[in-house]
């Protein structure tokens, strides 16, 4: 394996990967929305549930490979509790460090596991596949 994936996956993108965070089926849940990226084939469904505008049992189940399922599990344990604001909030600045090269020391420090993925453009889809429908789904919820 080339030099820079093996700065992919990081001890943290291991580790989530194979004992991720809110990792199951949640079908009585609120909101169940379905990720799909189909150029490499990982697909994830999202569950959570809206109280007082704050998201609650967010899970995730499905495959996909390493980078997708870390990103996933690491987004559910920074979204889980936040309101619908804040999880935007986290979703723009990821996004806004990863994409365009913004200032990164106010990104949670799990989510600086991923910054390597800025060489190689084709796997940044994997890393944003749950953060995008996850925004998507919450922006039109407003």
């Amino acid at each position: 394996m080339p030099d820079k994936l093996k700065d992919l996956y990081r001890e943290v993108i291991l580790k989530h990967n194979s004992e991720p965070l809110n990792f199951g089926k949640k079908e009585d849940a609120q909101h169940i929305i379905e990720a799909y990226n189909p150029v490499c084939g990982d697909q994830f469904n999202l569950y959570f549930d809206l109280k007082e505008n704050r998201i609650v049992n967010l899970s995730f189940h499905g495959y996909g490979c390493a980078i997708s399922k870390a990103s996933a599990s690491i987004m559910t344990q920074l979204i889980n509790g936040k309101s619908v604001e804040e999880a935007l909030k986290i979703d723009q600045l990821f996004k806004s460090v990863l994409l365009k090269n913004d200032d990164q020391n106010t990104l949670p420090q799990e989510l600086k596991a991923f910054l390597p993925v800025k060489q190689h453009p084709g796997r940044i889809k994997c890393v944003t596949l749950c953060w995008d429908y996850l925004s998507n789904s919450l922006n039109s919820m407003k």
